[in-house]
């Protein structure tokens, strides 16, 4: 009985896992670089944090990766809804954003040398992977949106039609915030509108 109820609570996890939890490795690796790129000459010690930053980075990035590639695998209804989502969707975009720091932080390791050699292509991989991935998440993300809401692709430009953000900071293992109400079964709504037509 135990057994199965830590199989379940597992699964629900993984179900209910948060969109933006790849937001951790962002702003790890974002930080890293800002240390790699040597915002202080007189010293090697912001390079020093810069480079723990980034093998903390790199070593977060498989681990919470993961449970998005079992979500997408087992709970596809769940991941989608969420990438429907007008506030949710859009943090799905931290997880090629990830990748592209992390590339970015490696690829500043292996300028100071600090990088076993031919260890160069997983820096590149990151980088190409991120790329295409952030493109393909922005046109789903978009798309759907603008075709659900039947939106005017030009209704999606400025400060009027920005999607509202998630209301919760830091998403937890139990996700009873008003950000999330999956075990409910559907999201509350978010105070987004689209920009109004100009007259004429």
């Amino acid at each position: 009985m135990t057994a199965d109820r830590t199989v379940t609570a597992s699964s629900g996890r993984v179900r209910d896992w948060h969109p933006a939890w790849m937001g951790v490795v962002l702003g790890t690796g974002g930080a890293a670089v800002a240390g790699l790129v040597d915002p202080l000459p007189f010293t090697r010690i912001d390079e020093v944090i810069g480079a723990v930053l980034a093998a903390l980075a790199v070593v977060l990035l498989p681990i919470l990766l993961v449970p998005y590639v079992q979500r997408q695998r087992h709970h596809p209804d769940a991941a989608a809804a969420d990438l429907a989502h007008p506030g949710l969707g859009a943090l799905f975009g931290t997880v090629p954003a990830s990748l592209l720091i992390v590339g970015l932080a490696l690829a500043q390791l292996a300028v100071f040398g600090w990088l076993p050699a031919g260890t160069a292509w997983v820096s590149a991989a990151l980088l190409a992977v991120g790329l295409v991935g952030a493109v393909a998440v922005g046109v789903a993300f978009f798309t759907g949106i603008v075709a659900r809401e039947q939106v005017p692709a030009e209704g999606m430009t400025g400060p009027g039609s920005s999607p509202s953000s998630c209301w919760c900071s830091c998403p937890a293992w139990s996700l009873d915030s008003s950000c999330s109400s999956r075990r409910g079964g559907s999201h509350p709504p978010l105070s987004w509108r689209p920009r109004p037509s100009a007259p004429g």
